[in-house]
């Protein structure tokens, strides 16, 4: 199942919350990529989500977390929880 709409949503209330535009995370890609990411357009590569979440200041792990949890109807601790029982 993609987590492409998770996704989505989880940059974009990452992003505002931090006061961040489009132009603040150019160094990650162009202003057209990150919109279509946000929109559920793009699928990013696992290099992309790394250096956005960086960008973001956000741990990639939690941002993953929080897009599996949303996915799942489950909170991000309970994602955080089931692959730390895989460890």
């Amino acid at each position: 199942m993609s987590l492409t709409k998770q996704f989505a949503a989880a940059i974009r209330v990452i992003r505002r919350q931090r006061g961040l535009e489009y132009e603040d995370l150019a160094d990650v890609s162009v202003r057209a990529h990150i919109s279509a990411l946000e929109q559920g357009n793009a699928n990013p590569s696992l290099d992309k989500l790394v250096n956005l979440a960086a960008a973001l200041d956000f741990d990639p792990v939690a941002l993953l977390a929080i897009c599996v949890a949303l996915r799942d109807g489950n909170t991000p601790d309970q994602a955080l929880e089931r692959a730390h029982a895989q460890l």
